[in-house]
């Protein structure tokens, strides 16, 4: 006889069952041994009377699955992807190869298939790192425009489902031979009505859920705005969005000392301090300050204001330097005098003298 394949699971239940057929392990100790019901402990111990200890093994062991696919559809699948969709993922290059070709593949039998043809690389494996660059501000060196975070250029379009859209619309044109806006329209109602298909989820309740609105219109512009809280000082003031704010002094404001208020900024930039439901009178303290090159640049709400401020401080006169009373009575610093030397600096005046005195007589 030769050599049998055993797991150390196999082992285990031999072990078992030879105890229970020598009646030292009772059967249903032991079917919870090995995890198993009472009337299977009695199939095991028939077959392990009947065939023996080899009868327990795995009898699938060495041989070729069931449901293995053929090497020939694994070769015909993965020859259409190096010539049609290298550079597809396989979860859309399935999805194209059974809708063109009809070869039905699972997206996890053709993501192994690509792996071992060098034809796919995991999100770690695909991972790059950059360098960080230093920042430096050459925008007229080179001539960069810079272009505001609130408009459509530097935004760029942005979709609900951007790593979706971008990536199968672009290469389903390109599948299609689509070069101009006119075919491409052509196009995009049959593309939506598959997309849709694939991946719009019905809703649980098809009639409207929306509340109605049990406010005033004209106080939306309360709902749809930024606020906080801010805490008054005994001068009456307050800072909100780098500005300090200086309230009006009245009945109701002098009660607000040491207290929070609220700060609203609307939609449309305008700032409303309020107590307590009231709109507080107030007036913007904000010295004036010079507006840097940096400043636009990480300034999210910059407009055309900033940088025509910026033009104009710089055609302005510099400011007279202004002199202390002391510089005008005619007081001119002479420096700090030298002072009594120290022990250790004579006696270093003193060696230096002695060796130098020395090297003359020589």
């Amino acid at each position: 006889m030769g050599w049998v394949m055993m797991s150390e699971r196999d082992f285990h239940r031999i072990e078992v069952l030879a105890q229970v057929d020598d009646r030292r392990l009772s059967v249903q100790n032991g079917a919870n041994l090995l995890d198993v019901t009472r009337r299977q402990m009695f199939r095991f111990l028939k077959t392990y009377r009947t065939e023996g200890g080899t009868g327990i093994r795995y009898r699938a062991r060495g041989k070729a699955p069931n449901n293995q696919i053929h090497d020939a559809k694994r070769d015909y699948a993965v020859a259409l992807v190096k010539e049609k969709y290298e550079d597809f993922g396989p979860t859309l290059a399935a999805e194209m190869l059974a809708e063109h070709h009809g070869s039905k593949v699972s997206r996890e039998t053709l993501h192994k298939w690509m792996q071992g043809a060098g034809l796919w690389l995991s999100r770690k494996q695909r991972r790059t790192f950059y360098q960080p660059r230093s920042r430096r501000e050459c925008f007229g060196e080179l001539n960069i425009e810079i272009l505001c975070a609130n408009s459509s250029q530097a935004k760029g379009h942005v979709e609900r489902a951007n790593r979706t859209l971008q990536d199968r619309l672009v290469k389903e044109l390109r599948l299609a031979v689509i070069s101009s806006i006119e075919d491409g329209n052509v196009f995009l109602p049959g593309f939506i009505e598959r997309y849709n298909a694939k991946f719009a989820n019905a809703p649980a309740r098809s009639d409207t859920l929306h509340r109605a609105l049990n406010i005033a219109p004209d106080r939306m512009s309360e709902v749809f705005c930024l606020r906080d809280k801010r805490h008054v000082t005994k001068d009456l003031m307050l800072k909100y969005g780098r500005k300090r704010i200086e309230l009006a002094e009245n009945d109701l404001t002098c009660d607000l000392v040491g207290t929070y208020v609220d700060a609203y900024e609307l939609a449309d930039g305008r700032i409303q301090v309020r107590a307590k439901g009231v709109t507080l009178p107030y007036t913007i303290m904000n010295p004036e300050r010079l507006i840097t090159h940096t400043a636009i640049t990480e300034n999210k709400h910059l407009s055309a204001v900033l940088v025509h401020i910026k033009e104009e401080q710089d055609k302005a006169a510099s400011k007279p330097k202004v002199k202390p009373v002391s510089a005008k009575n005619g007081y001119v610093k002479n420096g700090r005098s030298p002072g009594r030397p120290s022990k250790l600096e004579l006696h270093y005046a003193a060696k230096r003298a002695a060796a130098a005195q020395t090297g003359s007589e020589s």
